[in-house]
């Protein structure tokens, strides 16, 4: 809704005007973040959407009746692949026409969902993980992530990237 997407915003904006110069997430990043949402809030509000819904669990899930994916599906991604990235690299594997592009996706999940110890002398904070990471197959996978179906180097860039996108095959 517009609501959640302004709020977004106004905590993108928070953290650009009170963050220090030592950023867990760069400047740069926050200030495409912040772009993005008032590009989608702009779109809700030209398109009169008061809210969108976007499902893909059904092809995620592979259900037999799911309707059957008609189009290439182009993933870049890198090691730091949140948790909606694994998402897309995960459904890349599954459908004919879905690509990786870039480098392995990394660990994940990103959030710790086992319980915290702590050690008694040093009071230093631990987890550990408690996941066996699967694949869509259900077989057990390294948590180093998706590999790509091609590799993206840094001398490479968007260019290569669209001129490969826009290939009929």
């Amino acid at each position: 809704t517009i609501q959640i997407l302004n709020g977004l915003l106004n905590r993108v904006q928070w953290n650009l005007h009170h963050g220090t110069s030592r950023h867990l997430i760069g400047k740069d990043q926050l200030e495409q973040k912040r772009e993005q949402l008032r590009g989608l809030i702009e779109h809700f509000i030209e398109k009169e959407l008061d809210q969108k819904w976007v499902e893909t669990k059904f092809i995620f899930n592979g259900k037999k009746d799911a309707p059957e994916w008609g189009t290439r599906l182009i993933i870049i991604a890198n090691h730091y692949c949140g948790n909606g990235c694994q998402f897309l690299a995960a459904l890349t594997k599954q459908i004919p026409d879905g690509i990786l592009i870039g480098t392995n996706t990394g660990s994940f999940p990103k959030n710790s969902f086992g319980p915290v110890f702590q050690l008694r002398q040093s009071r230093i904070m631990l987890t550990f993980g408690n996941k066996l990471h699967l694949n869509h197959l259900g077989e057990p996978v390294s948590t180093s992530g998706y590999l790509p179906n091609y590799w993206l180097f840094p001398p490479m860039g968007i260019t290569e990237i669209m001129r490969y996108a826009n290939k009929s095959n």
